[in-house]
């Protein structure tokens, strides 16, 4: 009879932890996921860091490159955006000019449904792109559109921005390992000055 109680007690006991450690573990992952900047606040806070004081804007031309009608190099196009002075800001509107598409004879590199998640420049100089899947899964394929793509974003950012030295490129908040299946992007990458005529 006793024996019969302990183990009833046992088997009690039991069923309650594995009914509280589900809880517990849902309690967790909702907090952080309740606590967790989304990526317009993460884009938000970085921008506002370079600010200028006085809140007055200025004007940059910057050299964004996009495809050769050639098809063989990356070409600039001349742009005149407008920014508060913050490199991370900067950055921003140059990745939104090249989702854009060029404005002149040149061919776009980036799929049109494409959106910026996040962007930020670390202290140590290299910049993180977040974008989503639609570069990927709308992208056409091959080494050297997967380059155009890729480089692109690259120089078009560190060319402009002398505070960026590198470039990762995340897809959906994840690293990738090719965006196509050619070019590696496990690493940073730096600009590729044979790619420009």
């Amino acid at each position: 009879m006793k024996s019969s109680a302990g183990y009833n007690r046992m088997k009690s006991g039991r069923t309650r932890i594995l009914f509280v450690i589900p809880v517990i573990f849902l309690g967790v992952l909702l907090a952080f996921m309740l606590n967790r900047p989304d990526s317009a606040s993460i884009v938000e806070s970085v921008d506002l860091e370079g600010i200028s004081p006085d809140g007055e804007l200025e004007k940059f031309v910057a050299h964004l490159f996009f495809g050769g009608m050639d098809q063989e190099y990356l070409t600039a196009e001349e742009w005149a955006l407008v920014y508060s002075g913050s490199p991370s800001e900067l950055g921003y509107k140059i990745l939104e000019a090249l989702l854009s598409g060029p404005r002149g004879n040149h061919v776009r590199t980036i799929p049109e449904e494409t959106v910026i998640r996040a962007f930020y420049i670390t202290k140590q100089g290299t910049a993180f792109v977040d974008l989503t899947g639609g570069i990927r899964e709308n992208h056409p394929g091959g080494i050297k559109a997967e380059i155009f793509t890729i480089f692109s974003i690259v120089n078009s950012l560190i060319l402009n921005i002398e505070e960026i030295n590198a470039v990762k490129i995340l897809i959906d908040g994840n690293e990738v390992r090719t965006l196509a299946g050619h070019m590696d992007l496990t690493m940073p990458l730096r600009a590729e000055m044979r790619l420009i005529r």
